[in-house]
């Protein structure tokens, strides 16, 4: 693995839509939702492991992360890990690379991302979706997680 983050958060049981409503987001794109994106994820302490990996695909970067003997993370991973507002993740690209959506009427793949978002005149943190076929940068963090034994 290349650069990478590590540290510990507890998954609650708490649902999609409300994580979103907790973050606060300046901006979350429709098909941002538990219809969508269901929230299949472990419940209890996780090591949240954000993984930098330069110019691979989330295709990719899911292999990448499991090869490495990690889970790809999934929207309430990076909705949770949103919510702490970490200082030194507030303005990361984040992408959860298990958040996949395929969109019934173009059959395109699409992933959750979440990053640096304007709307109207305000900046701040929002929820998009992405094509999977995008190459993602050296700025990007992909949101990998090892379940912690109790």
């Amino acid at each position: 693995m290349e650069e990478h983050i590590s540290f510990k958060v507890e998954i609650g049981t708490s649902s999609v839509a409300s994580l979103i409503e907790e973050n606060q987001f300046v901006w979350v794109h429709d098909d941002v939702n538990s219809d969508n994106f269901p929230a299949d994820c472990h419940e209890g302490t996780i090591e949240v492991v954000l993984v930098r990996l330069n110019e691979v695909g989330c295709d990719e970067a899911q292999e990448a992360i499991e090869k490495a003997g990690m889970h790809a993370g999934g929207i309430r991973e990076l909705l949770v890990v949103r919510a702490l507002r970490h200082n030194s993740l507030s303005r990361a690209l984040i992408v959860a690379p298990a958040a996949i959506w395929i969109d019934p009427e173009t059959r395109y793949r699409y992933v959750v991302a979440s990053g640096l978002e304007r709307c109207g005149d305000q900046i701040g943190v929002g929820m998009s979706i992405e094509w999977t076929g995008v190459t993602w940068g050296k700025d990007t963090w992909f949101l990998a997680f090892n379940p912690m034994s109790e």
